[in-house]
């Protein structure tokens, strides 16, 4: 074929594995179908051909599809790849997915050329492809596993460059400390990163753990402090958002940041434990008691958080930042207002983070 297009199915291969079995595919490992369907179109096409998928975002971004992407950049020329979120609006009506159309030339000496992630309100639809811009990617360096990043042009891979000479986040983690930052995997326009625990109770008063708040342990209450302020900036937010699936904060991305913080002038340090304090008590302050049945738990009433009240504190978080990493005005202006429409817009409806337990 000169030309395969498609929307395969996105279906578990362990779900439809008792029906029928794939044997000899190098994409076995991925484990869904779609990933057995483009490797099929492969071999179905002849020399400088094309394909052109719609697929989960999981294809640029998840380590569990390494081979799939080995798979396309050991075949194609060209590979052009545009992601998109769900919300505000979404590819697929009704769809809760987020979607890459991947695109590739067959070929050699594969060519990346890159969408950023791409938010948009429903009365953008009409100009949604016509305004595409696509980038050829110059970054050598892989910060995250294998992920392709999502990019919109070259100062974000001046970012990258100026960020990826620290050391990641996880140098600074041990297995146990008391030294604790919490997080819910929860996400949407903001990320939550707390020294506290968020408050759940039952119609007794009495209070609940919350079962999906993960912990990370550092190596010192210094660190700790610094590091919630690094996490929670619009800086972080970027970066997972490049890098990840955009479904869930993942350990992986919070390691990897790149944030060498032995090496962060005690001033800059400081400062960031000032305003990392500062944004703990602007949560609490501003946060709201949500009220839910749960059928496992009751009626549960719990804290939930708007950290898009809270824009000034976290804008002031990546000016300290942009001094540690060297950012130009340019650069710092990018971050701060790093999709800012669709974070701060009224249409969002709030980030209400606190119905996860």
């Amino acid at each position: 074929f000169d030309v395969i297009i498609g929307n395969p199915p996105y279906v578990e291969y362990s779900k439809v594995k008792q029906t029928y079995t794939v044997k000899h595919y190098s994409t076995e490992n991925c484990n869904d179908l779609y990933a057995f369907v483009m490797e099929r179109s492969l071999q179905l096409l002849g020399k400088a051909s094309h394909i052109g998928m719609i697929v989960p975002v999981s294809i640029v971004s998840t380590d569990g599809f390494d081979t799939l992407r080995s798979v396309f950049l050991d075949s194609s020329q060209v590979i052009w790849a545009s992601s998109y979120a769900e919300r505000p609006s979404k590819l697929f009506t009704g769809v809760e997915k987020r979607l890459t159309i991947w695109i590739a030339k067959v070929g050699k000496a594969a060519e990346l050329v890159l969408s950023k992630y791409r938010r948009w309100l429903s009365d953008e639809r009409d100009n949604l492809f016509h305004n595409l811009v696509y980038t050829v990617s110059t970054t050598p360096k892989r910060l995250v596993g294998t992920s392709i990043i999502k990019l919109s042009g070259p100062i974000e891979e001046r970012i990258l460059e100026r960020i990826g000479s620290n050391k990641s986040l996880s140098n600074y983690l041990l297995r146990d400390s008391k030294h604790i930052v919490y997080y819910t995997r929860k996400l949407r326009y903001f990320v939550q990163f707390f020294d506290f625990v968020p408050r759940i109770t039952n119609n007794s008063g009495q209070v609940i753990p919350p079962s999906e708040l993960k912990e990370l342990a550092f190596t010192s209450s210094e660190y700790q402090e610094a590091a919630i302020a690094a996490l929670n900036s619009n800086l972080y937010f970027w970066f997972m958002t490049i890098h990840s699936d955009v479904r869930n904060v993942n350990k992986r991305e919070i390691e990897a940041f790149p944030v060498t913080l032995d090496k962060v002038n005690p001033s800059i340090l400081r400062e960031l434990g000032d305003l990392g304090r500062d944004l703990m008590r602007d949560f609490s302050e501003k946060s709201r008691i949500l009220t839910s049945n749960y059928r496992k738990y009751g009626i549960l009433h719990i804290q939930s958080f708007q950290p898009r009240l809270s824009k000034s504190i976290i804008d002031e978080i990546d000016r300290a930042l942009a001094r540690h990493y060297g950012f130009n005005d340019e650069e710092l202006d990018f971050i701060i207002n790093y999709d800012i429409k669709y974070r701060m817009g009224d249409e969002l409806g709030g980030d209400d983070e606190g119905e996860e337990i």
